[in-house]
């Protein structure tokens, strides 16, 4: 049916809409619907076939275009409603038992119990109801968009701020299921009738997060934000974009802390639990107050020589930049049964909640208060955190405590220093949002049943919603891009930076970008023409130059790697990478000399082993057998000894003057030192099997003599 309409076949589609609707029996409000539309699509081709001017004609059939889809969508909805076990069908089908409960209704109660200072666990189960009944109505009519206006959306509805916002999130969720433009409308108006920025920035963020799960929404972001980059719209649209994007790289910071981190950590308990049963006893094994013990700097070498520093840096660095490392800490703490209704996942924390009155206990809330006001938490962890309380014993309470009153202290001193503290709460109020949203749909227990948008922020221009902000924003495409960049999602940033190329802003270091993201996804030679553009613009980056010549290399064009190489040996002569790679540039195309010449220097400037191995190489192939031989035996004389290659090369030196014995038993050693591996020692003897030829070893000799090694390595003979 949907075919239909795209295709421009109304008519097949309206026929369509009245097989179904027969079929799954809809009911009348619906075939009600459908007849209308369909007699007011013969209305306007029955006027068009007169050859009537009808300026609106284009835009009346798109609508009508529109609605066949949405008739076709209740239709489909109502077959499905009949028994599928999901939360949403249960939840319809528990909300239709109770058809005098309208939103209007609903809200007006709410409105009441409100005034009346009613208890706090009645305005719970009301609030629940409310998100609800909004969460599975469809579509929105009329009159409940009226109600949703005047009690969420206005600024002047006496609703209190934690259940508009609430009820945003359920407009939102929503529409991710049957696509409503109206609910899109709504949260769009939400954003421009309010100056609350909890609120406003609330409905923005729910739009365009609904605007990434669905395909059919009829809204152009980048014609509703306007063309003025310091506009409010334009600003907030890209403050939301950034840190959804931000909560694409959740995950891969989970699997570091959950991979990498905390088995760190694992590894120095033994160490630490010591360290600290040392420091906290005195000579005569009584204990100390931990307050007492002052900073040991042995502390910080135990940590800086385990592989843990560094991740704990990169880590704080992470946070800094405002990414969610809390993520893989809170995970455990959602399996409270608060955490079985989805409306507490977007319930805005506040003090007033069941939770912290229940508890009674000062202590309890004055770290709700605390709670309250810090930034680094998002809502629904700030819950977890009060419901963690009840299962602590009162020693682990108070240090809990301690700790978050001297970490939110800490962090009112740093907000106390921001230059501009209003654009920072702004960024905290949608970051927090981003991150109650990315649990729901990460960790909820039916998170199966919802479709997650998150998926989606790495292919913005594959979205219809979003793809025009970013082909008409070059810096959001940029911006955007260079976030997934600098997170190492090579594939999601590619065709952003690409965009932004396309639309004439190249630069030396963006076209260095796209190549390395294309030739890290196996684009080779998309990635060598992006790094040869950048060196046009800029002809003087080692970098650039060093990364061409790697390709040409890896393709087999040695001799014009040589010709890049050069110009970056001229730029720094004293560079041992630079010049470890133009000898070998050399050495693939056959200018032995002068890479020997270059190794020779290489080896004087940094005299090691990886060189010595060079340069016997480079004689082997030169033809300086005596010179060859001579760097060998110094090898072997090193304290490690001859490595497998070694052995192979002291092979290939014996095959070029036929000491097919002695190659044998070289071949056999090495053979030996691949742990007996004989797939490796033959792939090894394939690929050096084109110099022994042309040094003028017979192919049947190679063959008889590897032969000879494998039975010697064997065993089977000496």
């Amino acid at each position: 049916m949907a075919k239909s309409v795209r295709q421009g076949r109304l008519d097949d589609a309206y026929d369509r809409l009245d097989e179904i609707a027969a079929l799954v029996k809809a009911p009348w409000p619906v075939r009600e619907k459908l007849r209308r539309s369909r007699e007011n699509y013969k209305l306007m081709s029955d006027y068009a076939m007169t050859g009537g001017r009808d300026d609106t004609r284009e835009q009346r059939y798109a609508s009508l275009g529109r609605e066949a889809i949405e008739i076709g969508d209740i239709m489909l909805r109502e077959a499905k409603a009949v028994d599928t076990p999901t939360l949403y069908y249960s939840t319809l089908r528990f909300e239709r038992t109770r058809p005098d409960d309208t939103l209007a209704t609903l809200l007006s109660q709410y409105r009441q119990a409100v005034d009346a200072d009613t208890d706090p666990v009645t305005l719970e189960s009301l609030e629940s109801r409310l998100f609800n009944r909004l969460w599975i109505t469809y579509p929105i009519t009329d009159a409940d968009a009226e109600a949703i206006r005047s009690n969420v959306i206005q600024s002047q509805s006496l609703l209190p701020l934690h259940a508009r916002r609430l009820l945003l999130s359920a407009i939102m969720l929503g529409g991710m299921d049957w696509t409503d433009d109206r609910r899109m409308e709504m949260l769009l108006e939400a954003y421009m009738a309010n100056d609350n920025s909890e609120l406003s920035l609330t409905a923005l963020s729910a739009a365009v997060l609904l605007g990434l799960a669905g395909d059919k929404y009829h809204i152009d972001f980048a014609e509703w934000a306007g063309h003025d980059d310091t506009s409010r719209r334009s600003k907030d649209l890209k403050l939301v974009i950034s840190q959804i994007a931000g909560a694409y790289d959740t995950e891969r910071i989970r699997r570091k802390m959950t991979d990498e981190v905390i088995p760190e950590l694992m590894k120095l308990k033994p160490e630490i639990d010591r360290r600290i049963s040392e420091l906290t006893r005195d000579a005569e094994g009584a204990y100390l107050d931990l307050a007492s013990i002052e900073e040991n700097p042995e502390w910080e070498k135990m940590m800086g020589n385990s592989a843990l520093a560094d991740k704990l840096r990169e880590m704080n660095d992470l946070q800094m930049e405002g990414a969610d490392v809390m993520m893989s800490t809170f995970a455990a703490l959602k399996t409270f049964p608060f955490f079985n209704d989805p409306s507490n996942w977007f319930m805005p924390f506040h003090a007033s909640h069941s939770i912290v009155r229940k508890a009674g206990d000062k202590a309890v809330e004055r770290l709700s208060r605390l709670v309250e006001s810090m930034p680094m938490f998002c809502d629904s962890d700030k819950f977890s955190l009060l419901l963690l309380t009840g299962h602590m014993g009162g020693v682990g309470f108070s240090n809990m405590l301690s700790g978050l009153e001297e970490q939110a202290e800490m962090i009112n001193e740093e907000a106390r220093a921001q230059l501009d503290a209003a654009l920072k709460e702004r960024v905290g109020i949608v970051r927090r949002y981003i991150q109650d949203l990315y649990r729901f749909f990460k960790l909820y227990r039916r998170k199966g049943e919802f479709k997650d948008p998150f998926v989606r922020i790495g292919m913005p221009l594959d979205n219809p919603t979003l793809r025009s902000l970013f082909t008409g924003d070059t810096d959001l495409a940029l911006m955007t891009g260079e976030f997934f960049f600098k997170r190492g999602h090579y594939a999601e940033a590619l065709p952003l930076l690409r965009e932004v190329a396309a639309n004439g802003f190249p630069t030396p270091e963006l076209f260095q970008k796209i190549g390395y993201a294309m030739q890290r996804g196996g684009n080779l030679d998309g990635a060598l023409e992006m790094y040869q553009n950048s060196d046009l613009l800029r002809g003087d980056s080692l970098w650039t130059l060093r990364r061409i010549a790697s390709l040409l290399r890896a393709s087999g064009r040695s001799a014009e790697a040589v010709g890049y190489l050069k110009r970056a040996y001229d730029i720094d002569g004293e560079d041992i990478s630079t010049m470890l790679a133009l000898a070998g540039a050399l050495l693939e195309s056959g200018s032995y000399k002068e890479a020997l010449a270059l190794y020779y220097k290489a080896d004087y400037l940094r005299h090691g082993e990886k060189t010595m191995r060079l340069i016997a190489w480079c004689l082997l192939m030169a033809g300086e057998y005596e010179r060859c031989r001579e760097a060998y035996d110094n090898l072997g004389k090193l304290p490690g000894g001859y490595t497998p290659s070694d052995l192979l090369n002291l092979g290939h030196l014996d095959m070029i003057f036929c000491r097919y014995a002695e190659a044998a038993q070289h071949y056999a050693s090495a053979i030996a030192d691949y742990n007996y591996d004989i797939d490796r020692f033959e792939s090894e003897l394939a690929h050096d099997r084109i110099v022994l030829e042309k040094k003028g070893v017979p192919p049947v000799s190679i063959d008889i003599v590897a032969d000879r090694a494998r039975r010697i390595a064997r065993g089977i003979e000496d």
